[in-house]
């Protein structure tokens, strides 16, 4: 089935009302805007707060149990329901549908995430001074966070036609053109 994309402003107010640890919240909000950033980057603009929708409530779902009943009030459909539970990359047709590009990259790029958001965290580092290299460096670092499935992103990059130091620094790019905007939505 094909997934229809919820409304970026209805996930935002369910997002806000979900109980998440800080860490997780600005994982979700990390996780967001890099969604958005790869989907102009894959040419799917008209789909971009869809993308970013997606890295939200898919961070959040990690963490929580979503009412499929909330989440259908944002105007998602039972295929996009099911891209928020994907934990490996599903197969992708050529050229991929929206569904099968969506699910790819976001499975790809929520572990990737949450390695440079961690380290981010260990090394008390903002966006801003974060350098691609410290990143490489945790990922070959199998004892840092060893529930990121580091070939899970090896497999999605490759699969995307994208170099790792590419992608990673991409999401290094999206996360810091948003730190701002990251800042201000973990303080409301």
């Amino acid at each position: 089935m094909l997934a229809t994309f919820p409304s970026y402003n209805k996930a935002i107010n369910i997002f806000k009302n979900i109980s998440l640890p800080a860490e997780t919240k600005a994982f979700a909000l990390q996780l967001s805007h890099v969604m958005r950033s790869f989907a102009l980057l894959r040419g799917r603009e008209e789909l971009s707060e869809g993308w970013a929708a997606a890295g939200l409530l898919y961070a959040a779902c990690s963490e929580v149990s979503l009412p499929d009943d909330a989440l259908k009030n944002t105007g998602a459909n039972e295929g996009f329901l099911s891209l928020l539970k994907l934990k490996s990359i599903p197969p992708m047709a050529e050229p991929p549908t929206a569904s099968q590009e969506l699910g790819a990259v976001l499975v790809t790029a929520a572990p990737l995430v949450h390695l440079i958001s961690e380290t981010m965290r260990v090394q008390n580092t903002a966006p801003k001074n974060l350098k691609v290299s410290a990143i490489q460096k945790r990922f070959m670092d199998k004892t840092f966070l060893p529930s990121v499935d580091r070939q899970l992103i090896r497999d999605g990059a490759k699969q995307l036609h994208w170099e790792i130091g590419n992608l990673t620094s991409k999401a290094i790019s999206a996360i810091r053109e948003n730190e701002s905007a990251i800042r201000q939505a973990l303080k409301n």
